[in-house]
């Protein structure tokens, strides 16, 4: 037993989580992803879900051996005394399942949870997944809602044992802003790379379902939120097309598309030039390898900068290059470093930039497969989460030990087994 502990197995962990934990999302991913981790390493991990109080027919309590789901009010939203009485009942809660689970550290994703966790007597380490103070400000929110994540971040950076930080920008950033330098590990948006190894038989059957022989496939994956620059793409890719006209457009996303009716249309006849679907992440799977190459634009913003996109590493994973902006977070860097796709000029005119992607197009459609190749090894590359479950061992290892509690109670373990 006390060789295991030594090692951070058996370590009694509590991850806290919050918000919709129906469907799919990027932060749901990531929660999973993390959880996943920390199981793989052989802690005893618990999960806190507070999830949204949307109607009382919908938010139910869910009670698993290791999950706990509890719907409560909002955190940031509707009114400020509502969203206070949130955070001391969310208090109260973890502090009662730290007892009852007899929780030795808890792991929370994003800073408003942290916020709520600390000064609980166990270590807390915050997952920080974007800048949570300017998505806030971007979003032109009520003062005091932006006031109130800002005080969260705060708290969650000064009063924090450890952090994860999705992208280097961000740590840089969170260290900058508050003047502290916790222990911390960078663990970006990461994909299960063994799910994508048969890519290049995919490719072959999507293209041939969808009727692609021939053409240039650009892609795009992902949700219609604004940060997502789905006008810029669908103009870049009119302005190809007018100029080649084997550029086909395959648009993947969950959201409604149909506001874009108007600027799809312009492209040519749809499931001729153009096809626009719907899919699960397995069918997402199965399809994205058909693409040529794989959009990811971004604006000039403060939250763009520190991103960490999971779509690059879908693409890649799945062995489409990458077309992308110097605003994408850590993708720029990637693209650029593993020579697997085109960073955009961000002062080009849109007819340059066109022009420029169907000059990249021409050139690796020459030496396809080993582009296919070169971006299925980028992703492996910056994007496995096998070399990122050392670092989160190391950190909780590095936390645990600079814990006097702990070592207490490491202490007492080698003394019952003496």
């Amino acid at each position: 037993m006390i060789a295991a502990r030594q090692g951070g197995l058996g370590v009694r962990c509590l991850v806290v989580c919050h918000g919709d934990v129906r469907g799919e999302s990027g932060y749901k991913r990531r929660c999973l992803t993390i959880v996943r981790q920390l199981q793989e390493l052989g802690y005893e991990t618990r999960v806190l879900w507070l999830s949204r109080l949307s109607n009382p027919s919908g938010s139910e309590l869910r009670l698993r051996k290791h999950w706990l789901g509890i719907p409560v009010p909002p955190f940031n939203a509707g009114n400020k005394f509502i969203c206070k009485a949130t955070r001391l009942i969310s208090r109260l809660v973890a502090r009662a399942m730290m007892m009852i689970w007899r929780i030795e550290l808890i792991v929370t994703e994003g800073p408003t949870v942290a916020a709520v966790c600390t000064g609980n007597g166990v270590p807390v380490i915050c997952d920080f997944h974007g800048d949570v103070r300017e998505e806030w400000t971007m979003d032109a929110f009520p003062g005091w809602e932006s006031r109130l994540a800002a005080e969260d971040e705060r708290i969650a950076c000064v009063k924090t044992a450890g952090w994860i930080c999705a992208s280097y920008a961000l740590q840089q950033v969170l260290r900058a802003r508050h003047g502290v330098s916790a222990p911390s590990v960078i663990v970006p948006s990461c994909v299960d790379i063994s799910r994508y190894a048969t890519y290049e038989e995919r490719r072959e059957k999507a293209r041939a379902d969808l009727g692609l022989d021939g053409r240039w496939v650009v892609c795009y994956v992902g949700g219609l939120s604004r940060w997502q620059e789905i006008p810029q793409t669908l103009r870049l890719v009119a302005a190809m097309r007018s100029k080649e006209p084997r550029v086909f457009f395959l648009f993947i996303t969950s959201d409604k598309a149909d506001m874009y009716a108007s600027e799809l249309s312009a492209l040519g006849e749809e499931k001729k030039d153009y096809i626009c679907r719907s899919l699960t992440h397995a069918g997402v799977l199965e399809m994205l390898p058909a693409a040529d190459l794989g959009f990811l634009l971004r604006a000039a913003s403060p939250v763009n900068f520190v991103s960490s996109p999971t779509k690059c590493g879908e693409y890649l994973a799945s062995g489409v290059p990458v077309v992308t902006t110097a605003h994408a977070g850590d993708a720029p860097r990637i693209v650029s470093m593993a020579n697997a796709g085109l960073v955009l000029d961000g002062d080009a005119s849109q007819e340059e930039n066109a022009d420029a992607i169907i000059s990249y197009l021409r050139a690796s459609m020459e030496d396809r497969v080993a582009v296919a190749r070169r971006s299925h090894l980028a992703a492996f590359e910056n994007y496995s989460v096998v070399p990122r479950r050392q670092d989160i061992a190391r950190l909780v290892m590095e936390v645990l030990r600079s814990d006097g509690a702990y070592e207490s109670n490491q202490r007492s373990d080698a003394g019952v087994q003496d």
